[in-house]
């Protein structure tokens, strides 16, 4: 999905294989997302939006994530030093590569996995991510990462249940 240089504006792919580019992403949470495109603002429901590419991804986390879906041995460290800027985090805009890379890790390798679930259940756990746009994808794949180890079903069926909690709740979408 990235592209080796950021787009000039945002960028929206939504489910179902559409697309929708150069625009200005204003607002995305965990219910919608609020854009312009040709000076006219438009609204999502959050669940019909994939992925969103934002023109100030840095130039950093493209090539980690491009590094990571390749396979290159040097992924980990180039992304290391991403999530080591904690002025990018702050922003929670790169979660689902974060996520992605993650959940890879953990399935590659397995000495890793711990450290792979920690770093995913902080994530999940700050209150400023919890309405961020890929806070339900965070979940799940955390779910992924628990159910993958025998050792850690049981905190799996609570970050199920956290979820199935928090829509019936009407705080994350059920889509």
């Amino acid at each position: 999905i990235l592209a080796a240089t950021a787009p000039a504006q945002d960028y929206l792919y939504l489910v179902g294989n559409r697309e929708i580019g150069d625009v200005d992403v204003r607002k995305a949470d965990v219910k919608e997302v609020i854009y312009k495109k040709a000076n006219k603002n438009e609204r999502l429901a959050a669940w019909e939006v994939d992925f969103i590419q934002y023109a100030d991804t840095p130039a950093s986390f493209v090539l980690a994530y491009e590094a990571f879906l390749n396979d290159a041995q040097n992924s980990p460290e180039l992304f290391r030093k991403c999530l080591d800027d904690r002025r990018e985090l702050r922003k929670y805009r790169w979660l689902e590569y974060t996520a992605n890379y993650y959940e890879g890790v953990a399935f590659s390798n397995i000495r890793r996995r711990k450290e792979s679930i920690e770093k995913l259940q902080g994530f999940v756990d700050t209150p400023q991510f919890q309405d961020n746009i890929y806070y339900p994808q965070a979940l799940r794949r955390l779910v992924n990462l628990y159910w993958g180890s025998s050792a850690t079903k049981e905190q799996a069926l609570e970050v199920a249940q956290r979820i199935v909690a928090e829509a019936e709740a009407d705080k994350i979408p059920l889509k």
